[in-house]
C-alpha cells in the first residue's frame, strides 16, 4: 500500500520540476469547477507563459533553457501558498490554481509572481531576454461552462499580455467587471 501510494504520487508530478503534472492540474481543476466557492472567495486560474523561449534557447542553449525553466518554477513554488495548486503546464509554461477573498488579491498574486521574476536575475542570461512572463487570469464562476473553455480564457489572456508586449498581466475584463459588482452587491 505504501508502494502504491508513492507511485500515485510521482504520477501526478512533473518529473523535471517536481510540480503538479498538466494531468493532475486538469483533474483538481475539473473538481473545483464542479464545486461552488465558498462565501467570501473568488477562485482563478492564473496561465503563466515564459517570454521569449526561442530566443532564451538561442542564447543558452537547450540544456541551459531547460534549466532556467526549472528555476522558474522554483521560483513560482516559493511565491504561492499551501492552498495554491502550482503545475508546469507545458515545456514553458506553469497553471496556478488559487482561491482569494478578493478578485484584487488574485491580481496582487500574478502581478507579484511577474514582479518576482522580472527582478531576478540570473548571471548567465541577458537581462534583456529574463526570463519574464506573460500571465493570464480566468476567474472560476459557478456556472463555469467547462474546463477546456476556462483554460483556453486563461491561455488567451496570457496570450493577449504577450501580444501587448510580454511580461505583464491581463485579466479578462468584462468578467472580472461582473464578479466585482456581484462582490460589492453581497
Amino acid at each position: 500500500e505504501e508502494m502504491e501510494e508513492k507511485l500515485r504520487r510521482i504520477s501526478q508530478l512533473d518529473s523535471d520540476t517536481k510540480l503538479a503534472n498538466r494531468q493532475y492540474f486538469m483533474s483538481q481543476l475539473e473538481s473545483w469547477c464542479g464545486t461552488e466557492a465558498k462565501d467570501g472567495e473568488c477562485r482563478a486560474l492564473v496561465y503563466l507563459a515564459v517570454d521569449d523561449i526561442p530566443k532564451l534557447r538561442s542564447s543558452l542553449g537547450m540544456s541551459r533553457s531547460d534549466e532556467l525553466v526549472k528555476d522558474v518554477a522554483e521560483l513560482l513554488r516559493g511565491e504561492v501558498s499551501q492552498q495554491d495548486l502550482l503545475a508546469r503546464f507545458s515545456a514553458s509554461s506553469f497553471a496556478l490554481l488559487c482561491r482569494r477573498t478578493t478578485i484584487s488579491e488574485i491580481e496582487n498574486l500574478a502581478e507579484n509572481l511577474r514582479s518576482k521574476l522580472d527582478k531576478t536575475s540570473y548571471p548567465d542570461v541577458d537581462p534583456a531576454l529574463g526570463p519574464f512572463c506573460s500571465i493570464g487570469v480566468a476567474l472560476i464562476s459557478d456556472v463555469q461552462p467547462n474546463v477546456q473553455d476556462l483554460v483556453n480564457e486563461a491561455y488567451n489572456a496570457s496570450e493577449t499580455a504577450r501580444e501587448k508586449g510580454g511580461n505583464q498581466v491581463v485579466l479578462l475584463k468584462e468578467e472580472s467587471e461582473i464578479l466585482q459588482a456581484a462582490e460589492q452587491a453581497s
